[in-house]
C-alpha cells in the first residue's frame, strides 16, 4: 500500500512539472505566411470581345485577315443575314473590326448592304458573271480588312473565258476623294504608300490608261509586277473601287468591253 501511494505521488509530480514547461515553438521557415492585399479596381476602355462557340479560325486577330468563303453570292447573302458565321457573332465581328482596324464604318455598312441586297456584283453582257466552280475553292469571298485596310468582296470568274483570275470590289466612303479622273492620285489619297505612277518599286511598269467597259470608259491604273505574268487593273466605278487581276491580257481586255457592275437580288 505504501508502494502504491508512492507511485501515484511520483506520477502526479511528473504531470505537474510537464504542465509548467514552455510550449514548443515551430521554426519560422515552417510557417506559411499569407498576406491579404486590398483589391484594386481599374476601369478599362470598353472593347468588344468575340466569344466563339467554336474556334475554327484561331485568334480573333485572324478574323481580320482571313476570308469568309462562299459558293455563291446567294450563299453570302443568306449567311451574312444570319446571326453568326463560323461560330462567331456577326455583329461582334463588325464591332471588333471597327474598333481594332479601319474604324471608318465601311465593313458594317457593307454587311448591311449585303443583308439588304444593295451591293454590286460583277456582270458580263448584262448578267452575273460565270464563276470558276472549282471543287474545294470558293467563288465569292468576303474580307473584313484587306488591301488599304478596308473591306473587300472578291469574285472569282471562269478564267479561260475571261482571262481574269479575280475581280475585287471595295466600297468607298463619302469622305474619300471624288476625283476619279486622276486614278493614280486617287489611290495615293486613300493609301499613300500604295503603288502608283510615283511609287512603282517592285513593278516593271505602272501607268494610267483609258479602259473601255460595257457602258462607260474609265480611267484605270495598270500595274505590271516584276517577275509576275499577272497584270492588275484598278478603276473607280460609281462608289466602289474595282481591282481586276488579269492572267491573259488580250482575252481580258476583250472580255472587259462587256463588263459592268450591277445590283443583285438573291
Amino acid at each position: 500500500m505504501k508502494k502504491l501511494l508512492s507511485l501515484i505521488l511520483s506520477f502526479s509530480l511528473i504531470f505537474a512539472f510537464a504542465s509548467c514547461a514552455p510550449a514548443t515553438t515551430l521554426p519560422i521557415s515552417t510557417i506559411a505566411e499569407v498576406t491579404l492585399s486590398p483589391t484594386t479596381t481599374t476601369t478599362a476602355p470598353a472593347t468588344t470581345t468575340i466569344q466563339p462557340t467554336t474556334s475554327p479560325r484561331g485568334s480573333t486577330e485572324n478574323l481580320l485577315f482571313n476570308s469568309f468563303d462562299f459558293y455563291s453570292v446567294a450563299d453570302m447573302v443568306d449567311t451574312m443575314s444570319g446571326d453568326s458565321f463560323d461560330g462567331y457573332s456577326i455583329d461582334d465581328i463588325i464591332s471588333y473590326v471597327e474598333e481594332t482596324r479601319n474604324g471608318n464604318g465601311l465593313f458594317g455598312k457593307l454587311i448591311s448592304d449585303i443583308r439588304n441586297n444593295s451591293f454590286y456584283v460583277p456582270a458580263h453582257a448584262g448578267r452575273e458573271i460565270s464563276y470558276r466552280n472549282i471543287e474545294g475553292l470558293s467563288n465569292v469571298a468576303l474580307l473584313p480588312c484587306e488591301l488599304y485596310e478596308n473591306p473587300w468582296i472578291w469574285y472569282f470568274p471562269e478564267r479561260e473565258q475571261s482571262g481574269i483570275t479575280r475581280i475585287s470590289i471595295m466600297p468607298l466612303s463619302a469622305d474619300m476623294s471624288t476625283n476619279h479622273n486622276d486614278i493614280s492620285q486617287f489611290i495615293s489619297n486613300i493609301a499613300p504608300n500604295a503603288p502608283n505612277i510615283n511609287n512603282s518599286e517592285g513593278y516593271a511598269r505602272i501607268y494610267v490608261s483609258e479602259l473601255q467597259l460595257s457602258e462607260r470608259s474609265v480611267n484605270a491604273l495598270i500595274s505590271e509586277p516584276i517577275n509576275d505574268s499577272r497584270t492588275n487593273v484598278c478603276f473607280v466605278y460609281d462608289d466602289v473601287l474595282v481591282l481586276t487581276t488579269l492572267t491573259n491580257i488580250e482575252v481580258a481586255y476583250n472580255w472587259l468591253r462587256n463588263f459592268s457592275l450591277m445590283y443583285t437580288a438573291h
